[in-house]
């Protein structure tokens, strides 16, 4: 591939076939330079994305011990019961449950009056969070339940 370049775009030319050339206008008006422009807007937004995610992620030892919880067990649990589990303050573990919900990991369903929490597998990161879990601090609980 060879490219010519003015001030307004770039002539590509595209090797076809024997003897062969396709040419082909990529400057600012051309559909290329939206399309490619809209791939590279959409990747940014995606990476910042995931790095706002594992920013929250790892700002606190409750959220990573609730995390570590929920990623371990197919359960849904009440506040009060990943509190007990984890051995950690009420209120801390319902601000971080809102957190992680909010991040996209956990998911919420109503049962009466009680709010249970699980782990979100349709969340992008689900699986590979998971490896990471069970490689650092959840193998150790998954063999004792």
């Amino acid at each position: 591939m060879a490219n010519a370049h003015s001030r307004q775009g770039a002539i590509r030319m595209f090797f076809v076939e024997q003897h062969t050339w396709l040419l082909n206008y990529v400057g600012p008006g051309s559909p290329e330079t939206s399309v490619q422009r809209r791939i590279v807007f959409l990747y940014v937004r995606i990476q910042n994305l995931f790095m706002s995610i594992l920013r929250r992620l790892f700002t606190s030892e409750a959220r990573v011990r609730i995390l570590n919880l929920l990623m371990t067990t197919t359960d849904s649990l009440h506040v009060r019961e990943v509190a007990r589990r984890t051995g950690l303050n009420l209120n801390s573990v319902r601000r971080e449950l809102e957190n992680l919900e909010t991040a996209g990991l956990l998911t919420s369903t109503r049962k009466g009056n009680l709010k249970l929490y699980t782990a979100d597998q349709k969340s992008p990161i689900h699986e590979e969070l998971k490896r990471i879990i069970l490689k650092t601090t959840g193998l150790g609980d998954a063999l004792k339940t």
